[in-house]
Parts: C-alpha cells; structure tokens; sequence
C-alpha cells in the first residue's frame, strides 16, 4: 500500500450530489501520513462517499495561490451512478 500525507482543506461539498467533502489525501508532498495544508502540495484527491465521484485539485502556476485558483477536476463513476437512480 502505498504512502500519502492528509490534506487540512477549508469545506468543500461534492460539485455532483452536494454531500460535504473529507479525508483529502496528496502525493505530491512527503508521504509521511502528515496533516498538512493544501497550500503545501501541487495536487490533492478525494472520492465523494455518497456518489463517487473523484474530485481532484491541481495547484496553478503561482505557489500561493488561494484554493479558488486551484484547477478541480471531478470524475464520476457511471456505472455507480446509474445504480442510484430510481
């Protein structure tokens, strides 16, 4: 299993159900298991509990950029999706 470090990211909610967010995780940064900013790394990751999708964030060019600078990027999973709806 490979190693990562926990991303402290301000509360994001899920851009395809609306649940909220947690447990970012980047591997862009030491991988030690720390807890640190996301200001800290170049890319950090998390899967939605609710509807799976993959929300990823990727730092721009400027190192202090604020989060609503960063690029995010979601990725739902179809097959999980379908098997939601009624």
């Amino acid at each position: 299993m490979g190693m990562y470090d926990c991303v402290s990211v301000p509360d994001i909610d899920c851009p395809k159900c609306g649940k909220p967010l947690s447990d970012w995780q980047s591997k862009s940064g030491d991988c030690v298991l720390d807890e640190i900013h996301y200001s800290a790394v170049d890319n950090f990751y998390t899967s939605c509990d609710e509807c799976h999708a993959w929300i990823e964030f990727t730092k721009r060019v400027d190192p202090d950029a604020p989060l609503s600078s960063y690029e995010m990027t979601v990725d739902a999973v179809d097959s999980v999706l379908e098997r939601q709806e009624p």
